[in-house]
């Protein structure tokens, strides 16, 4: 078990890596033809570095992550049983790495609103889930595009996402 749940630990910090590269893309105006770091006002406004910022750091604690709680087991109580694996030291580990990819996923949407606000158009091929999320990130999140305390923003974004999870797991 220790071993599967360490596997997912490395998918999802994998995931959260790439997801903060995007994001990093997302502001860049060389890649989007927005402004720089997804601000109305580059340098008089901060715009997405903040969050950018946090993805990182987030990003950063999970390599601690990777680190497989299972090697290193140890036998106990005198040989009357099995070595201790470190089973629940690997599901902390997962369970704290798959909260970091839903924290890292919240900034990359939470870029895709602003890009929208900025004016960024989907082109009229894209999918209907993608202009789903649009609409759903519309709904949850306040506009202008101007800066504001990105954390409340990131809130209810990790609060949905927790809650599709959720729903995902029961159905």
């Amino acid at each position: 078990l220790a071993a599967y749940l360490h596997l997912v630990t490395v998918a999802a910090a994998g995931v959260a890596e790439t997801a903060a590269a995007r994001l990093h893309r997302l502001m860049d105006p060389a890649h989007t033809g927005l402004p720089a770091q997804l601000s109305p006002e580059p340098g008089r406004h901060t715009g997405l570095s903040p969050v950018h910022k946090r993805a990182v750091g987030v990003v950063h604690a999970m390599r601690r992550l990777v680190l497989p709680a299972h090697v290193g087991t140890m036998e106990t109580s005198a040989g009357q049983e099995d070595v201790q694996s470190f089973s629940l030291e690997a599901a902390q580990a997962c369970r704290d790495a798959l909260a970091g990819l839903a924290d890292v996923i919240a900034g990359e949407q939470l870029a895709v609103h602003q890009m929208c606000l900025l004016g960024a158009r989907l082109p009229g091929d894209a999918a209907p889930e993608l202009t789903g999320l649009l609409d759903t990130l519309a709904g949850l999140l306040p506009g202008p595009a101007a800066d504001r305390p990105w954390g409340l923003d990131l809130a209810v974004l990790r609060a949905a996402l927790d809650g599709r999870m959720a729903s995902t797991e029961l159905n």
